[in-house]
């Protein structure tokens, strides 16, 4: 199927072209977030400003972000490899591979690697979407 046809009450018929891709692991936009690599691997253009996909690659005892919020946007942060810790409001957590950590939009937070070895996180960012009233 080459596109995606859907319809809510009220909505109007839209259809959003799909076609299947594989992002491999030398794919995607590199670069730097602060003290962390960053590839993006699916950014909102791409996915209708919907989401985003990136991959934060951390060094040992690597501070990822200052203590901030985001008011428009989830995270969840998959951890590939390595330790991962978080500061979720008042709760700091630490999370192994496999683990996956949500932060909610509004919530203050900062995440760090926790670790003396390299730390690996797929993060998704949710964005929030007006929906039309019923």
């Amino acid at each position: 199927m080459d596109a995606l046809l859907s319809y809510e009450k009220g909505d109007t018929m839209t259809s959003t072209a799909t076609a299947p891709r594989i992002v491999a692991p030398d794919d995607g936009r590199d670069g730097f977030l602060g003290n962390i690599g960053a590839r993006f691997m699916i950014d909102g253009q791409q996915a209708d400003e919907r989401f985003s996909l990136v991959e934060h690659p951390m060094s040992p005892r690597a501070l990822a972000a200052p203590l901030h919020r985001h008011t428009r946007e989830d995270e969840y942060s998959f951890v590939l490899e390595g330790r991962m810790g978080a500061l979720l409001g008042d709760d700091v957590v630490e999370a192994g591979p496999g683990d996956l950590v949500f932060k909610p939009r509004n919530q203050w937070h900062t995440f760090w690697n926790a670790g003396d070895e390299p730390c690996r996180i797929l993060e998704t960012i949710s964005a929030e979407r007006s929906r039309p009233s019923p």
